[in-house]
């Protein structure tokens, strides 16, 4: 575990531009969600249909944990392995959770309820947990990314390094740090989110907040 904190301690600007590009596509979609309303509403049908709530009506905890956990995995995976197309798709994650929190905030307003209350309730509670995942996820393809491009410009401009080769090493050796991290942080999100934020939001709901 220590090669993975060596390996994030030299790139937390990776880290803090995946958790900026989160913030901000979640900002802009709070804002604009009225624009953004024919791609992001189907996105979080999509969303929800992918945990079996595509008829509003949410499965037991356990089914729910387990759909939940393999779903955000899934992401995750598409957030790293995507990382190999130039860092594109992990950019695209980060603005898409970010986006898909801002979005629902606001439809969450136009329905006449708080959207801090549904940040507090619905998303704080695993997002503690989800969130540090995402973004790390994110970032891991990303830095996977940059590696590609400068390993493609090596070979087209003729020059090979040991620097090349040294950052692929050290991808490497932070690849099962990193997944453990993630695994671990989705695992506790999905328990919290199964079993503390779906009872709290429809108390707080039911309570007209």
């Amino acid at each position: 575990m220590r090669s993975g904190w060596r390996f994030w301690a030299a790139r937390w600007r990776v880290l803090r531009l995946t958790a900026a590009l989160m913030l901000g596509s979640g900002i802009g979609a709070y804002v604009y969600a009225g624009p953004l309303e024919g791609v992001l509403g189907p996105a979080v049908v999509q969303v929800f249909a992918k945990i079996g709530a595509g008829d509003g009506v949410l499965p037991s905890g356990s089914e729910l944990f387990i759909r939940i956990l393999l779903s955000n995995l899934l992401a995750a995976v598409f957030a790293i392995a995507g990382g190999v197309v130039f860092g594109l798709l992990p950019l695209w994650s980060a603005v898409l959770n970010g986006a898909l929190i801002g979005f629902l905030l606001a439809k969450t307003a136009e329905q006449g309820f708080s959207p801090a209350a549904m940040f507090v309730y619905g998303i704080l509670p695993h997002g503690l947990f989800e969130l540090p995942a995402m973004i790390l996820a994110a970032a891991y393809g990303l830095v996977i990314g940059g590696a590609v491009l400068r390993s493609l410009v090596g070979r087209v401009v003729g020059r090979r390094d040991d620097r090349f080769s040294a950052g692929w090493r050290a991808i490497a050796g932070a690849f099962w740090p990193t997944i453990v991290a993630i695994v671990s942080l989705l695992s506790v999100a999905a328990a919290v989110e199964s079993f503390v934020t779906v009872p709290l939001v429809e108390r707080a709901f039911r309570a007209g907040r």
